[in-house]
């Protein structure tokens, strides 16, 4: 038959096992919450830099500057009465 100490050791034994196995599940699930969480982070801050280095990039190689003669005539027919073909352009 059992003492007391030893069913208190035994139980003791048994409540420790038990909190061990909690504890290491519930660290689990925790890491498994944090690395979702840091992985949807990265993904979001590589898009944005996606996005920012292709805007940048469509910006250089889409834009171009075009010298135009003083003649205010030639001037006068690019950009059209009252800036309409600067607007149509920009549509």
């Amino acid at each position: 038959m059992l003492c007391l100490r030893q069913k208190h050791e035994i139980l003791s034994w048994h409540r420790q096992r038990y909190l061990t196995k909690e504890i290491a599940s519930r660290i689990r699930e925790v890491e498994q919450e944090v690395s979702n969480v840091l992985t949807k982070m990265a993904s979001d801050i590589l898009v944005r830099l996606a996005q920012r280095i292709v805007g940048e990039y469509a910006a250089e190689s889409t834009n171009s500057t075009v010298h135009l003669p003083d003649d205010t005539t030639a001037k006068g027919r690019i950009i059209g009465r009252e800036g309409r073909n600067i607007r149509i352009l920009k549509v």
